[in-house]
């Protein structure tokens, strides 16, 4: 998983990693502040944050060796593969870099500061990395992959969105960086497309907060294994030409083909991909059923398909159509009415979730009865309203705050 960490792997790799890192960055080239890379049709950019257990473990090095692979083979097209490296180390000297990935190796762009009080989950350093792409790699068109741990919309147990050891997106000695702030930092950045490769990700909640800074998203709504995607099969479709843009459906395919061909407990992945110009009209249809459903808070809520494993103290996420679905047939509604709220949420649905797919169990521990694709927080009593900053987040505002159970 992206969220935990085996000691027995991270032991051995932090005895190799050292000679691992120092063999691969000494084929780089040293750019600094050198010359801009020619105008191409795509540049992607992979924010990197590694300064975590991931970074620990050689997760980072092993792949952006499958990128050099990729790039080596021809899969960039003609495209620009840039990775934000916010490496493991960077109080000690270790500072980030913005790295080239090509056919001939790997070339240095730029060395960030040696501050070790700037954080790469701060919004003011993805803002930075964005600018330096298109200083460095113009493109007509930018794709951005989010690589590190993730946690779904919850924000830290303190009050800082750069504090606590629960994040949204990113890890970075401990600091991290709420989804609302991750919307902020992306906002104008001009993204079609989002592919997180870290778990839980794929929720109405944080998709909803994303909605109108990319067009498209690729996620999991559940935890991914800790290897993440395979670099060397998804670079070739991220700069695919085609009327489309980027083949992201079937980078979605080749991470869950990849997994799913495994047997026993590593027979595991959930992901999907989204359109979030859909995502308005289902809060609309949401808002809909929930006028009619929900309320009063309903025992059998607790039976809807959990994306959380077991061993999580508290369940966050849970499959949103069966929530749906649970929450119209409880509701005091007629037949009639009940058909027509569930097929609006669908149409809407559908033209949201354009794939997913998740194989039979997670983890060995967590048996996928369904899997929509797209995981929601359900309420289940009036204190969680405030659980985690969860009345911070748009999709509460603007959708579950909504609920009569709210305001009678």
């Amino acid at each position: 998983m992206r969220k935990y960490m085996n000691l027995i792997v991270q032991h051995v790799f932090s005895l190799l990693l050292p000679a691992v890192m120092s063999a691969a960055l000494s084929s780089c080239v040293e750019k600094g502040d050198g010359p801009e890379i020619p105008k191409v049709s795509r540049t992607v950019l992979v924010y990197m944050v590694a300064d975590n257990s991931l970074g620990a473990m050689g997760y980072d090095r092993l792949d952006i060796d499958e990128m050099l692979a990729a790039a080596k083979a021809g899969g960039l097209n003609g495209g620009n593969l840039l990775v934000y490296h916010n490496r493991r180390g960077t109080a000690t000297g270790n500072v980030p870099l913005l790295l080239n990935i090509t056919k001939n190796g790997i070339d240095t762009l730029k060395r960030y500061s040696d501050n070790p009080d700037v954080f790469s989950t701060d919004p003011a350093r993805m803002r930075e990395v964005c600018d330096d792409m298109r200083r460095f790699a113009s493109a007509e068109d930018y794709g951005l992959v989010l690589w590190s741990h993730g946690d779904g919309w919850l924000e830290p147990r303190v009050d800082s969105s750069q504090s606590g050891v629960k994040r949204a997106f990113g890890q970075d000695r401990g600091k991290t960086m709420t989804v609302i702030d991750l919307a902020g930092a992306l906002d104008g950045q001009d993204f079609s497309w989002i592919y997180f490769d870290c778990c839980l990700m794929g929720t109405a909640e944080v998709v909803y907060e994303l909605r109108n800074v990319t067009d498209r998203i690729v996620a999991s709504g559940t935890e991914l294994p800790l290897n993440g995607m395979p670099y060397d099969r998804n670079v070739p479709l991220f700069f695919a030409v085609n009327p489309g843009g980027a083949d992201l459906v079937g980078a979605a395919q080749n991470t869950f083909r990849w997994y799913d061909v495994l047997t026993g407990d590593k027979r595991t992945c959930a992901i999907s991909v989204y359109d979030t110009s859909g995502f308005d009209r289902l809060a609309e249809a949401t808002r809909e059923v929930m006028a009619a459903g929900f309320v009063d808070f309903d025992v059998n809520y607790w039976k809807v398909q959990p994306y959380d494993r077991p061993s999580i103290p508290v369940c966050t996420l849970y499959d949103m159509k069966e929530y749906i679905s649970t929450m119209l047939a409880a509701a005091a509604i007629d037949d009639a009415t009940r058909g027509t709220l569930q097929a609006q949420w669908e149409s809407a649905f559908d033209e949201c979730v354009i794939y997913a797919a998740s194989t039979p169990v997670l983890f060995g521990d967590l048996p996928m009865s369904t899997y929509c694709g797209l995981g929601c927080f359900i309420i289940m009593q009036p204190s969680e309203t405030t659980y985690r900053g969860y009345k911070n987040q748009s999709w509460y505002r603007d959708v579950v705050s909504t609920a009569p159970v709210f305001n009678n």
